[in-house]
């Protein structure tokens, strides 16, 4: 997943070119989506005087302010349909036990 590829004749994917480095890229598109981790293997040099929290060779990192193109589009554990503005859950319940001493 994100990782350096030649051509690629798979129509679910992504080709990202990295003009940084050369790079090309290949993500692939799953229920319409891309996964944000895929970005990280995308990774150049730090360049003179650039901020090191930028963390450059880590990765590429996605920016999303608002969150208005964020999703999440498979839970085992609830359904959000945020636009119906409802919320079921699962049979799979969650516990959380807190022990104060």
């Amino acid at each position: 997943m994100g990782q350096p590829s030649q051509a690629n004749s798979n129509p679910d994917t992504l080709t990202v070119h990295d003009n940084r480095t050369g790079k090309t890229y290949t993500i692939p598109i799953e229920d319409n989506a891309i996964p944000a981790a895929a970005f990280k293997a995308i990774k150049a040099p730090t360049k003179p005087g650039e901020r090191p929290e930028n963390e450059t060779e880590k990765g590429l990192r996605v920016q999303d302010k608002g969150f208005l193109n964020t999703a999440v589009i498979r839970s085992q554990i609830t359904y959000i349909d945020g636009e119906a503005g409802g919320k079921a859950r699962s049979p799979l319940q969650l516990s959380l036990r807190i022990i104060v001493v």
